[in-house]
């Protein structure tokens, strides 16, 4: 149970370190995240797993994108304090940076960032998770139509359908 809780955490690691390059998050909150993720994983993966288990991990991962989502507006908009503009910042100069050596001459770079900054792997990580969770749980509970009612108003409000 170990292996399989340590290796779906490892699986977030990349979208996390994202996150946390773009200044979204700060290192305390990722750990922070992990550590709630990892209580979460292991309450799911017991034997005897309860549907409030799952509720309340796909409710707090949904809080932690609408978090998540008002930082990278606040940060697109340059309204970012402390040391999340600092790190935000500093990805910006590293995006340029990039997008200079590739596109040498072209006067589109602030087009170019605007692309690369809302196309991260971190900006739908969040996402993906819930969906996930909402698939292992309709796994589980298969007649339960209030969760296929909830997963389906969850993609309506994300706008992942």
């Amino acid at each position: 149970m170990a292996d399989m809780v340590q290796e779906r955490l490892d699986s977030m690691v990349s979208d996390l370190r994202d996150l946390l390059e773009k200044g979204i998050f700060t290192e305390t909150e990722i750990h922070a995240i992990v550590e709630r993720r990892r209580q979460s994983e292991y309450l799911l993966r017991r034997k005897n797993a309860r549907k409030a288990d799952f509720l309340r991990y796909a409710e707090a991962e949904m809080a932690l994108e609408r978090l998540r989502s008002i930082r990278h507006t606040k940060a697109m908009e340059g309204r970012l304090v402390g040391v999340q503009k600092e790190k935000f910042e500093k990805f910006i100069r590293r995006q340029k940076k990039k997008i200079g050596k590739e596109q040498e001459g072209n006067k589109n770079q602030n087009e170019s960032l605007k692309i690369r900054l809302g196309s991260s792997p971190g900006d739908t990580s969040i996402i993906r998770s819930i969906h996930l969770i909402f698939v292992r749980i309709k796994r589980k509970w298969k007649s339960d139509v209030s969760l296929h009612l909830a997963h389906a108003e969850f993609a309506k409000r994300s706008k992942s359908y």
